[in-house]
């Protein structure tokens, strides 16, 4: 059973993120995430102290700057080889 998401939006041009009730992160879609100038301006950033693990789909190139910033329940992160 996949836990609710509580959260979405866009993090790259063709990309977006989904959080979900569990404390995953999933970023899905095709090119580069968004950097971001300053660690709160990532469009997670609110709910930084829920998410306990990241996972990043086939299809995403990079990872922007200050992505994951003060989420100090981050324990795992999934990259691809993308």
């Amino acid at each position: 059973m996949t836990a609710p998401a509580i959260a979405s939006g866009n993090c790259g041009e063709n990309l977006t993120w989904t959080l979900y009730a569990d404390g995953e992160l999933v970023i899905s879609g095709t090119g580069a995430m968004y950097d971001w100038s300053e660690y709160w301006s990532a469009p997670w950033y609110s709910y930084r102290s829920s998410i306990k693990t990241v996972t990043i789909e086939n299809g995403v190139t990079s990872i922007g700057e200050r992505a994951f910033y003060y989420c100090t329940k981050l324990t795992s992160i999934d990259i691809p080889d993308s």
